[in-house]
């Protein structure tokens, strides 16, 4: 399978490619600065939390570190 280059560049992946020397810092910088700015045609969402009857549901420890 070919890694094309909006996989290489994916928000996910990128600090692996480019520990892995698949994706330079520059060019991931590069790509970043050449992105277009999509604010104009983005759309707005209001959301409202509705109470779900959990108010004193307390966190699992999952043993993972902050």
């Amino acid at each position: 399978m070919k890694i094309t280059d909006d996989l290489l560049m994916d928000t996910r992946l990128v600090k692996r490619n480019i520990e892995n020397g698949l994706v330079t810092q520059d060019a991931y910088k590069k790509h970043l600065a050449d992105l277009k700015d999509l604010k104009d045609v983005a759309d707005v969402i209001d959301v409202e939390m509705l109470d779900v009857g959990v108010a004193h549901a307390e966190a699992k420890d999952t043993g993972e570190n902050d």
